[in-house]
């Protein structure tokens, strides 16, 4: 079953690209595609919200048995919803709207409209209230050429260091504040928690996750070269019953444990 999902998609994602490569407009088709899109987000960020605020939080793991359930957030930082549209994680809604920010920056001219289009999706992924979102959003964009091109203008450069100039200056003057505004917000926990190497921690269990798959990968010569198969789905269920994590929180030793080392190296 992994490996049929598997090609379907891969079979569904080529079609796509070579719908969107040969249409004679293919600006229009990836503007039209990415509004529809984000109106369908919309619709599900509101309905998250309003399904938080009748107290209604939906697990991951849990199937939708109503319409409430089905929009409901399934996380929050503190008393904030984590809205991720119609994803159930926040991380993999940041990476599909950085997904469709690289559509319009390669297919659609910048007007005002997809100008538009590009701030709402920076809306969105804030709404997911997502670190690795917003970190895949920052790379994003330091390793997009465009950037690097705006910073040789000198104007830019002189507005960027204005700006910094003027976070340190208000973090300077301001840091008794921001330090008791940091500390109401246990954001010292929250930071010792991700960076923390102790079992308990996230940290820590997300070492232990990687560890696992290596040993997964180590445990016989046959699975050094061949890993445990593309079933890896089904069998990461099996091997990691004990975590409420599926797989081997790595794409690398993930797709290491399941291919095995000389297929790993080519794809």
């Amino acid at each position: 079953m992994a490996l049929c999902g598997l090609v379907l998609v891969s079979v569904l994602g080529y079609c796509v690209s070579v719908r969107i490569l040969a249409d004679p407009a293919p600006e229009k088709l990836v503007v039209r595609s990415v509004t529809i899109t984000l109106v369908v987000w919309l619709i599900f960020c509101i309905g998250g919200y309003i399904a938080w605020s009748h107290g209604v939080i939906r697990l991951q793991e849990e199937a939708s048995s109503s319409i409430e359930s089905m929009f409901a957030p399934t996380a929050t930082l503190y008393w904030i919803p984590r809205l991720s549209g119609f994803c159930l994680d926040s991380n993999r809604a940041g990476f599909i709207l950085v997904m469709y920010l690289a559509l319009l920056d390669r297919f659609a001219a910048k007007t005002s409209y997809t100008r538009f289009l590009r701030f709402a999706i920076a809306c969105f992924i804030l709404l997911a209230v997502s670190r690795s979102a917003m970190l895949c959003w920052i790379a994003y964009y330091l390793f997009t050429s465009g950037f690097w091109k705006r910073l040789r203008n000198p104007r830019v450069v002189v507005r960027v260091a204005a700006l910094a100039i003027v976070c340190l200056v208000i973090g300077f003057v301001y840091r008794q504040e921001i330090a008791g505004l940091a500390e109401l917000l246990q954001l010292s926990d929250i930071v010792s928690d991700r960076l923390s190497s102790d079992p308990g921690s996230t940290a820590g269990s997300h070492f232990q996750l990687i560890q696992r798959g290596f040993e997964t990968w180590t445990r016989s010569t046959h699975t050094v070269v061949a890993g445990i198969g593309f079933a890896g789905l089904t069998e990461s269920w099996r091997l990691l019953w004990d975590v409420k994590y599926a797989n081997f929180h790595d794409m690398y030793v993930s797709v290491l444990a399941e291919l095995g080392l000389p297929r790993s190296f080519f794809s």
